[in-house]
């Protein structure tokens, strides 16, 4: 809605928070969709590691189009960077229990 202005202005800063709100709720299409955000610099500053963390996130729950954005992020990525959202995806599981 907000990312392409139907029935109101667009503003990808707000269709990033609404992808966040239901990202963190657990809807796997939000989570590759704010993971798409982020690697793209869209609506958000580009980061790579967050990007990577969602797009896993979506991915380890069977989104398929998740399954390849991970690997396509990851071959752009640092070892370092991927180090990062592999502990950030650690920390979140964690949380979850």
């Amino acid at each position: 809605m907000y990312r392409d202005g139907v029935g109101t202005e667009a503003s990808l800063e707000m269709a990033v928070d609404w992808y966040r709100r239901s990202a963190e709720q657990g809807y796997t299409k939000a989570q590759a969709s704010l993971a798409r955000r982020y690697a793209h610099g869209e609506g958000v500053v580009q980061d790579m590691v967050a990007a990577l963390f969602w797009m896993t996130i979506a991915a380890d729950q069977g989104l398929p189009r998740a399954q390849v954005g991970r690997a396509d992020l990851s071959t752009d990525m640092s070892a370092a960077d991927i180090a990062a959202a592999r502990q950030r995806i650690i920390e979140w599981k964690a949380g979850a229990d």
